[in-house]
């Protein structure tokens, strides 16, 4: 751009000297204007270009990255206690038949039924029951957790990792562990279908025996 203003100028000094045809100055002078007005097109183009560059570049990164890093079918994914939402659930066959999902629960007044959901994904994570059950003896502490997300882990697994002997109940296999103090404390994991349990149980019965009937007494 500043070629053509020198240009210019020293068409305007010649122009002053000359006493020629007067066309042919007029014609010079349109060429120098129409070479600038094309070098500022050339450089709105170009400024252009880039802007589109940039947005395609932005658009690629948005729709690569996520899909990049997504976990694979093996990787676990470890929920915190404050990256989940619950929410009670008063009626288990209302919620599964809302929801289009199944799995077994305990029937009993005196649990608290609570379903788990991811606060980024909104998903439902895992199914909980906690409270007492009576077998018209005595009351015993249960705890279940029924999770629905596949390669998850929550903190209340950790309970569960010590767990080495084996059972089978109603075709079932069920991994177990009995901590002996003052009662039988019980940790007991197994998979039915696509979900998976944890149970545990708090009793002055024998441990083995109650696994097998609390995971019998499962609807």
């Amino acid at each position: 751009m500043d070629n053509n203003q020198d240009d210019l100028q020293r068409l305007a000094n010649i122009t002053e000297e000359y006493e020629g045809n007067v066309q042919i100055v007029a014609r010079a002078e349109k060429s120098i204007k129409n070479r600038e007005g094309a070098s500022r097109r050339r450089k709105r183009s170009y400024k252009w270009f880039l802007a589109a560059a940039c947005c395609v570049l932005v658009i690629v990164a948005a729709v690569w990255i996520p899909v990049y890093y997504l976990p694979t079918a093996d990787e676990v994914i470890y929920y915190s206690p404050s990256s989940l939402r619950y929410s009670d659930i008063a009626d288990v066959e209302l919620f599964q038949r809302e929801n289009g999902v199944g799995f077994r629960y305990f029937n009993g007044p005196m649990l608290q039924t609570r379903a788990a959901y991811a606060r980024e994904t909104d998903d439902l994570v895992y199914i909980s029951q906690e409270g007492f059950v009576s077998d018209g003896e005595g009351f015993d502490t249960v705890a279940l957790y029924v999770v629905c997300m596949p390669n998850s882990e929550f903190d209340f697994m950790r309970n569960f990792d010590k767990t080495k002997d084996n059972i089978v109940v109603d075709n079932t296999e069920i991994s177990y562990n009995i901590a002996i103090s003052a009662q039988n404390d019980c940790y007991a994991k197994f998979q039915c279908e696509d979900k998976y349990y944890y149970l545990n149980i708090v009793t002055n019965k024998d441990g083995e025996s109650a696994i097998e009937q609390y995971v019998r007494l499962l609807i």
